[in-house]
């Protein structure tokens, strides 16, 4: 495996779900309506969908654009979904195992730290840890 394949799936990964799924919460917290576990677990399973790497992250980039025009999810939530699938399509557009590996913990990440409540936004995986520690 690429050093930059290794850095990304046991380091950069965590600081992006970290992110996201913290954006996730902070609209749990203010309106179950906007984010719940359904809509977090509707996305994972889009991708868990089909077995062709490829096919999986377009449908589920689809999938976000069609809940963000419904109003099912906020705007910057979907957007920032949209952004790190994006990133991790382009790092691994030619590599199809890596992709899935990549695209897989990434939503399983986002849907772990969105449901451990870390009690505010954060902007990397430190920064999680530390905002878990606060609220208990």
């Amino acid at each position: 495996m690429s050093l930059d394949y290794e850095k990304f799936i046991n380091e950069d990964i965590y600081n992006l779900a970290s992110k996201v799924g913290s954006i996730a919460y902070s609209y749990l917290k203010e309106n179950e309506e906007k984010v719940n576990k359904s809509k977090v677990e509707s996305i994972l399973s889009t991708f868990e969908s089909t077995s062709n790497p490829f096919d999986a992250l377009r449908l589920t980039v689809t999938f976000i654009a069609r809940q963000i025009a419904r109003g099912e999810i906020p705007r910057d939530l979907g957007f920032q979904l949209i952004k790190d699938l994006k990133d991790i399509h382009d790092k691994f557009s030619t590599e199809g195992d890596k992709l899935k590996a990549a695209a897989t913990k990434y939503l399983y990440l986002f849907k772990w730290v969105f449901e451990s409540k870390p009690g505010r936004i954060v902007n990397n995986f430190e920064d999680f840890l530390n905002a878990i520690i606060e609220a208990r």
